[in-house]
């Protein structure tokens, strides 16, 4: 087989679609949803904007934003603000192309370029604004003597239907939507250490438009991690049985006989934990005032701190965080981009990568743990628990 047979049989097998990872149910649930939204959003149409034979009642992009809105709606795209602001540019922005450019082929061409143009500028892309701002330019003579009043009539008026439609149906039937964060993003961080901001950093360094939000792929990596941990551990076992979390009480405590406790004992508790909250806050405000989050100062501690020398390897500062290998991978190359680490191999062992700390990253450390140990030494005592053991 030539080199050119091969080139072509490959290019269309990445042309052949990845399997859709969608149940049936849901399948059904996406169907009917349009089904019930373009039919309510039609009929409302027809009772709102009256006898306007020379305008269309349904305008045709609203099939394609129903896709979104009912089998899409996780998609950053389907959200409110993107649609009706996609929307109701795109079609002003038609309008105007067609007032004042006589050339229909050229009009069509700089309505949808600005309209794409603006919908990045407003942070509302919505590909069937797209098909909108066609829709003006070619929506014959009714459309060309409404004028600006085609962004209301029918555009404005078919898009908040369909929208109220969407989010009547997806709460009748409980599915999220609109989509957002399920909890503050500030908080979201995978078991491996892997936070929305490094997922944003990737994201910007692919400059592709990908079109699922940063907290759902924290959320996706999250248990994916989860899922892998449970196999391992199935594995190493021999057995399918859902193992214990990977952190968890020490194995004889169990089988223990612990002594009753008195009032003083969970007022020390208490305060401990109370003491332990307010210095790992104090950290977290600290590190953050740097520029960096609290793992990747964890990061710079263990590899200044690690006994008998100023490098550490990954597999090293993985145990030193509790943390998972390709975590830990994830967590230096985000520190090497910012300047903090460097990688150097090891002079015995090309294979073995030593992480080492850079100029910047000592001086940032520096400060940080200066600032911890002073803290440290006002909440020292907080952190001596005395029990008493009679």
């Amino acid at each position: 087989m030539s080199f050119s047979t091969l080139s072509i049989a490959s290019w269309l097998s990445a042309c052949v679609p990845e399997p859709l990872h969608v149940s049936r149910a849901e399948r059904l649930r996406a169907v009917l949803g349009a089904l019930i939204g373009i039919a309510l959003t039609g009929v409302m149409s027809v009772w709102t904007m009256g006898d306007h034979a020379d305008l269309p009642l349904l305008i045709a992009p609203m099939g394609a934003t129903a896709v979104l809105l009912f089998a899409a709606p996780a998609s950053p795209l389907a959200q409110p603000w993107p649609m009706m602001g996609g929307n109701l540019l795109a079609a002003a922005v038609g309008v105007t192309c067609a007032r004042w450019i006589p050339v229909p082929i050229l009009a069509a061409a700089v309505a949808v370029a600005l309209a794409i143009g603006l919908m990045f500028a407003c942070r509302c892309l919505h590909p069937p604004s797209g098909a909108v701002a066609l829709t003006a330019v070619f929506g014959g003579p009714g459309i060309k003597a409404a004028g600006y009043g085609f962004v209301v009539m029918p555009v404005a008026i078919n898009t908040a239907i369909l929208l109220a439609c969407a989010m009547l149906f997806h709460w009748a039937t409980r599915h999220r939507y609109p989509h957002h964060a399920s909890v503050p993003h500030a908080s979201r961080t995978t078991r491996s250490g892997v936070t929305e901001d490094d997922i944003v950093a990737v994201l910007d360094d692919r400059d592709e438009l990908l079109t699922i939000d940063a907290d759902d792929l924290v959320t996706l990596v999250d248990e994916a991690e989860q899922r892998a941990y449970r196999r391992r551990a199935a594995s190493a076992v021999g057995t399918t049985a859902t193992p214990s979390p990977p952190f968890h009480a020490h194995a004889d405590m169990t089988s223990r006989s612990p002594k009753p406790l008195k009032k003083s004992d969970f007022e020390v508790l208490s305060e401990f934990r109370h003491q332990l909250r307010r210095f790992l806050h104090f950290s977290e405000e600290a590190v953050q005032a740097e520029g960096i989050t609290p793992l990747q100062y964890l990061l710079l501690l263990h590899i200044k701190g690690f006994p008998g020398r100023e490098w550490a390897t990954v597999g090293e500062l993985a145990e030193r965080m509790v943390s998972v290998h390709h975590g830990t991978v994830a967590l230096v190359n985000r520190c090497v981009a910012l300047g903090l680490v460097r990688r150097e191999p090891a002079p015995e062992d090309k294979r073995q990568v030593r992480i080492h700390l850079t100029p910047h990253g000592e001086t940032v450390l520096l400060r940080l743990a200066a600032l911890h140990r002073e803290e440290l030494k006002t909440t020292s005592r907080h952190f001596q628990l005395p029990f008493d053991e009679n």
